[in-house]
This record gives C-alpha cells, sequence and structure tokens, in this order.
C-alpha cells in the first residue's frame, strides 16, 4: 500500500516513479529486514538464558538442510561457480569489518 500510494504521489507530482519508488522500496525492504532482525535476536536471546536447547535446534535444522541447498547450487549451472569463488568477497568484508 505504501508502494501504491508512492506511485500516485509521484504520478500527481509529475515525476517519474522509478527514480522515486525504486530507492524506497529498497530502503523500506532494509528496514523491515533490519527490524525482523531485531526482534528474533532479541527474542533468541531472552530464550537463551532459560531454554538454550532451542538454539541447538535451530542451528542444528540448518545444519541438516545445509547440503540440500549446497545440491541444489550445485544443480543450477548459472550459480555453481558463485558457489566456490563468492566466498572470496564475503570473507573479504568479514575481514575488514573485523
Amino acid at each position: 500500500l505504501v508502494m501504491i500510494a508512492v506511485i500516485m504521489i509521484a504520478h500527481k507530482w509529475k515525476m517519474n516513479p522509478d527514480n522515486l519508488a525504486t530507492p524506497l522500496a529498497a530502503s523500506f525492504g532494509d528496514v523491515v529486514s533490519v527490524s525482523v532482525l531485531a526482534i528474533v535476536a532479541s527474542n533468541l536471546f531472552i530464550v537463551m538464558q532459560t531454554q538454550i536447547w532451542i538454539l541447538y535446534a535451530i542451528v542444528g535444522c540448518y545444519l541438516l538442510i545445509l547440503p540440500l541447498w549446497i545440491w541444489i547450487v550445485l544443480k543450477n549451472k548459472y550459480t555453481r561457480n558463485i558457489l566456490t569463488s563468492g566466498w572470496v568477497p564475503v570473507l573479504s568484508a568479514l575481514f575488514i569489518s573485523g
């Protein structure tokens, strides 16, 4: 609904909606993602104090489905190369940020 309003306002002001809606959609998505991550992290931190097994169960589930995702990536010719060579930018960013 927010994006519809942005597009309607852009048309009313005779602006190109692509120049206005695209950055706003990206920013809105970032805000929502960070908010969800903050809420999940806060709840997991509270749970960690009393029921630490839930954290181990979450990590275990991720480790169990990891081979499935690796298999899916290796089957796709467009993403296969990224699995082997795409780690350099990620690890470089982690090293730089400390």
